[in-house]
Formats: structure tokens, C-alpha cells, sequence
């Protein structure tokens, strides 16, 4: 009879909601990739059975408000209660923020923290088709309802201050021109994975011409 061998994994989440969305992403490659991994480091030849536990410590409301707009992994976490773990993975808001100013991503953070290594700066969450035809349908400083509810072909992008609004915006496919807070290094929660982002200060002209960027590439791509 073969050897089963578990491994007890804590993620400490932030508590930041901008700072979550990466380090969700980093999580969620870890468990979806677990299996994939044991395979290819096993040396048993089969020999033993490798199985996850996992506990995310988080606020519940912050995991189900990911589950609302799509997130989902292999195995859902569980609490693991007088167990050493493995490994304890500190995403928490002062480890991550210790390396803000460093030149890293914050998602490039979460994956050295995990060992996913590259991960993007947003989970995958579900998409939402943006808005082709007609005139450009903008929501400024939009209500996080107003996203999680969004339907295909409503919505051409976002305008607001950085969050989790314009984080969820862009993670769901949508443009985004995100207002990003004096201080902080843009590369820090910069969405790169969306083509349709931009970043910018509260500068009127800056916002005009990000929306104009935005809108002739839309019109390049859909067309009129």
C-alpha cells in the first residue's frame, strides 16, 4: 500500500482590497497547480500520494465576494486547526507592501512568496464583453454593484480613483483609467494584463487624452 503524504499549506491574505487581487491570483495558481506540480517533482515513481490542505486566512466576506464575480479553484480552502503547516505563505498587507518600493509587481511578490513564480495581477474572474457599438459608455466612480451585476455590451470602461472597483473592472475585460493614489509607484498594482488600461493623476487633460488613447484603440480594433 502506497504512501500518502499531505501537505498543509496557510496563506495570510491581505486585508487590502487592491492588495487581495494578486495575491487571490498567486493563490489560486498554487492550488490549481498542486497537482501538476507533485507530479513532476515525484521521485516515488508513483509511490506516494500527495493530497492539499489549505487554510486562506481572510475575511469570509472578502473570499465571497471573489466567488460572486467567478473565482474559482480546485479545492475550496479549509480550516486547519492545531496543524504545523508546511508552509506558511505571508501575503499580509505589511510583508507585501514592505517591497513596494523595490521594482517588483505586487503580483511578481506573491508568486516569490507562494513558488508559482510569474503570476498575473488579477485571478480569473468572470468576463464581461465590452461595449462596441455607439457612443463610448463610461461609469465614473461606479458602485462595486454596478460591476458585479454588468452585463456583455453595456459598459465600455471604468474612470476612478484606484481600488477594487477599477481592479474588478479590469480583471472582468473591461477599460480601465485608473487614478492612481500620489506616492505610489504605478508599476505597483498596475493592471499590465489589460490591453484597455491606463494609468494616470487627476488631471483633467490627462484623463481626456487617456480616454481618447482608449476609445481610437477600441475603434482600431471593433471598428465603428
Amino acid at each position: 500500500m502506497g504512501q500518502e503524504i499531505t501537505d498543509t499549506v496557510v496563506f495570510v491574505m491581505p486585508r487590502d482590497h487592491e492588495l487581495q487581487f494578486p495575491a487571490m491570483s498567486a493563490l489560486q495558481m498554487f492550488v490549481d497547480g498542486y497537482k501538476e506540480r507533485c507530479r513532476q517533482t515525484d521521485a516515488s515513481m508513483g509511490k506516494v500520494t500527495y493530497r492539499l490542505s489549505y487554510e486562506a486566512i481572510m475575511p469570509k466576506e472578502d473570499w465571497e465576494f471573489f466567488a460572486s464575480v467567478g473565482y474559482k479553484v480546485a479545492q475550496e480552502p479549509s480550516e486547519l486547526l492545531y496543524t504545523q503547516p508546511s508552509l506558511v505563505a505571508d501575503m499580509s498587507d505589511a510583508r507585501l507592501n514592505s517591497f513596494i518600493n523595490g521594482g517588483r509587481h505586487a503580483a511578481q511578490v506573491c508568486g516569490l512568496i507562494t513558488g508559482v513564480g510569474v503570476c498575473p495581477p488579477f485571478p480569473r474572474l468572470k468576463q464581461v464583453r465590452i461595449k462596441r457599438l455607439g457612443l463610448p459608455a463610461w461609469l465614473v466612480d461606479p458602485h462595486l454593484s454596478m460591476l458585479i451585476d454588468a452585463k456583455d455590451n453595456e459598459i465600455t470602461g471604468v474612470l476612478g480613483k484606484a481600488g477594487r472597483e477599477t481592479t474588478l473592472a479590469a480583471a472582468m475585460g473591461l477599460a480601465v483609467i485608473e487614478i492612481v493614489p500620489d506616492g505610489r509607484p504605478r508599476s505597483w498594482l498596475s493592471k499590465w494584463m489589460s490591453p484597455l488600461y491606463h494609468a494616470t493623476s487627476d488631471n483633467e487633460d490627462q484623463i481626456w487624452r487617456a480616454k481618447q488613447s482608449i476609445e481610437m484603440r477600441l475603434t482600431h480594433v471593433f471598428g465603428k
